[in-house]
């Protein structure tokens, strides 16, 4: 016999005799009429004598009387069938929590921007292509934040030595797709810091220093003026004698189409392009009746993107529209070459 269903096996251990019922044409007969099996003694090994002395005497008795009527088949229940195992469950990933605007470190934020500052385009040369990934994505996920910490620490604060090395435009540049007319107005204030540094006492120490302000100068100024601007109700085309243009690159190194109003009283320009495979089409225009800021006019630049060109080839640039403003040959890529801006424009 086996112990029930669920019993402890730490209580008297169930024994019963190592026997087996086999049939039999003779022998005894029982009290009821039916033919007893002899019990013959099995070859399975007794239990020690240890267990067989915790052996209650009415166990042996229901054992024999058991055995006694080994004769009718024994009533076996079906087999049960366990339940198949769950399948293994994999613990759900907690939901990645995002920080609010206001659970921000002030400290991480400013360390971020001094680091896109720091190394513009290269920053994952020099701390890995995983940690810039972060930087990007914390300032994505946080734009505001991070345009707040870029005036406190580069606009409103006092330049420190060494303020015309810092690559300003790298941040400002990611920042101007989430809110560009702020973004504008920064670089605005931006270059007016550079201007005062250039009208300082040259540094005997540090001879690049003007030229190093020119540079930051019109990489700032590109920021301030707004790329592919549109045109307003009733703005009138610049006339071709008054425009110029050239090729510049924004500041993760797009190439675009920079242009000039050579004489202007600070309207707002637009610039749109087009092409119809052969020919480049300029569509520059400015705003006639914005307030006239000048008593002697000056330059006023935009920039507008580069459409697709014929590669290998010259393409006509085509202004104020049907005038050819010149001829740029384009390289392998169907990017224009010889036409690189001068850093005044």
């Amino acid at each position: 016999m086996s112990p029930p269903i669920g019993a402890r096996e730490d209580r008297v251990p169930w024994v019963g005799l190592a026997t087996t019922a086999v049939p039999i044409t003779h022998g005894a007969q029982p009290r009821h009429g039916r033919p007893c099996a002899p019990l013959v003694r099995s070859p399975v090994t007794m239990p020690p004598r240890s267990l067989l002395v915790r052996t209650a005497p009415a166990v042996l008795v229901l054992a024999l009387l058991q055995a006694c009527r080994g004769a009718s088949p024994p009533t076996t229940s079906p087999p049960t069938t366990s339940p198949p195992p769950a399948p293994p469950t994999t613990a759900a990933s907690p939901t990645p929590i995002t920080p609010t605007d206001a659970d921000l470190d002030p400290a991480i934020v400013d360390q971020n921007l001094r680091a896109l500052a720091a190394q513009g385009e290269s920053l994952a040369d020099h701390i890995g292509p995983e940690a810039t990934q972060a930087i990007i994505a914390d300032l994505d996920r946080h734009p505001a934040v991070y345009l707040d910490a870029f005036e406190r620490l580069f606009v409103t604060s006092t330049p420190a030595v060494g303020y015309e090395s810092w690559l300003l435009t790298a941040p400002l540049w990611r920042l101007r797709r989430y809110d560009e007319p702020r973004v504008r107005a920064l670089a605005a204030r931006v270059v007016l810091r550079y201007e005062e540094l250039s009208r300082a006492p040259p540094d005997p120490a540090d001879v690049d220093r003007a030229s190093r302000i020119m540079d930051r100068v019109a990489d700032m100024s590109l920021v301030r003026d707004g790329l592919d601007v549109p045109a307003g109700t009733g703005w009138q085309p610049v006339p071709m004698a008054d425009l110029e243009a050239c090729m510049t690159a924004t500041p993760d190194g797009t190439p675009v189409i920079r242009v000039r109003r050579i004489c202007s009283c600070g309207e707002p320009l637009s610039c749109q392009t087009t092409t119809d495979g052969t020919t480049l089409r300029l569509d520059v225009r400015f705003d006639p009746d914005a307030p006239a800021r000048c008593t002697d006019c000056y330059p006023m630049s935009t920039s507008c993107s580069l459409p697709v060109l014929p590669p290998s080839t010259n393409v006509p640039v085509v202004a104020d529209g049907t005038k050819v403003l010149g001829t740029w040959v384009t390289d392998a890529r169907g990017w224009p070459t010889g036409q690189i801006c001068k850093r005044a424009l």
